[in-house]
C-alpha cells in the first residue's frame, strides 16, 4: 500500500513548508522563509494523507494526482475548515478526520493542529487559504533531489 502526504507548516518565526511525500520521503517542497532570527518550532500544520494500492509513486505522478484529486480533497478541507470554524485546542489533541468520496473512491486522513490557544481560533481560515491556493501551492513545489 502506498502513502501518499501533502502538508503545510507554519512555524513560530513565520517561515512556511509545504511539501509532498510518498511513503514518508520528501518529493516535493518549497520552504517560505520568516524573520530572521530562526526558531523552527511549529505553530500549526495540515496533513493531507491518503493511502491506497493504486497510487502513483513517481515524484511528478504524484503531484499530477494530488492536482487531479483537487476538487474532492479541497472538499475534504471545506468541512474541516467548517467543523474548526470555533478553532481547535491543543491541549486536548490534533483535530483529524477520514473522508470517504463513494463517488470517486478517494479516501483521505485531514489532521490539524495548532500549538497554542490562540493560533488554533485562526486554525479554520489557514484551511480555507490552503484550499483556495491548492493548485498554485502545487505547481510552486521545487523537486527535492532523490538519494
Amino acid at each position: 500500500m502506498t502513502t501518499l502526504a501533502l502538508y503545510r507548516q507554519a512555524r513560530v518565526d513565520g517561515g512556511l513548508r509545504t511539501g509532498i511525500e510518498v511513503d514518508g520521503l520528501a518529493v516535493w517542497e518549497q520552504f517560505e522563509p520568516g524573520s530572521e532570527e530562526v526558531d523552527p518550532a511549529l505553530l500549526w500544520y495540515i496533513d493531507c494523507v491518503c493511502e491506497g494500492d493504486d497510487l502513483p509513486t513517481e515524484a511528478d505522478e504524484v503531484r499530477q494526482w494530488f492536482l487531479a484529486q483537487g476538487p474532492a480533497l479541497q472538499g475534504y478541507l471545506t468541512t474541516a475548515a467548517q467543523e474548526l470554524i470555533v478553532g481547535s485546542d491543543p491541549e486536548v489533541h490534533p483535530y483529524g478526520k477520514v473522508f470517504a468520496g463513494p463517488e470517486t473512491g478517494l479516501q483521505a486522513r485531514i489532521s490539524v493542529s495548532a500549538v497554542r490557544r490562540i493560533v488554533g481560533r485562526g486554525i479554520a481560515a489557514r484551511l480555507v487559504e490552503f484550499r483556495d491556493a491548492w493548485e498554485a501551492t502545487i505547481r510552486n513545489l521545487v523537486p527535492l533531489a532523490s538519494v
